[in-house]
């Protein structure tokens, strides 16, 4: 009988120290696992990113040519003062951003 209670007590033992060693393997694992889908979901965002930036930055070209031609329109009924000032810095600013993206 007593041989019995010390033959359960170490068949125990073993599978507690195996469920231990198996907890942590498995729990590593699922960590690495983590890790991957969060680097792919990053480098997804990434790109997303990206596209949706050059988006933006088309959208806001079409919205700086037509501000320069209301800018122009304004010009040509004889407004003066601020709308020849804004008319000026938006040209130079469209210019130096066409020669900047040639660049690039």
């Amino acid at each position: 009988m007593q041989a019995t209670i010390e033959v359960i007590i170490e068949v125990s033992k073993v599978v507690g120290a195996l469920g231990i060693i198996f907890g942590v393997i498995i729990g590593f694992v699922r960590w690495l696992t983590r890790q991957e889908k969060q680097s792919s979901d990053i480098e997804e965002l990434k790109m997303h990113h990206d596209e949706d930036l050059r988006s933006v930055q088309e959208e806001l070209c079409v919205v700086n040519y037509a501000v320069l031609a209301s800018l122009d329109a304004l010009m040509q009924r004889g407004y003066g003062g601020n709308v020849a000032e804004a008319h000026g810095k938006l040209q130079k600013h469209i210019n130096n951003k066409a020669h900047t993206h040639k660049g690039d």
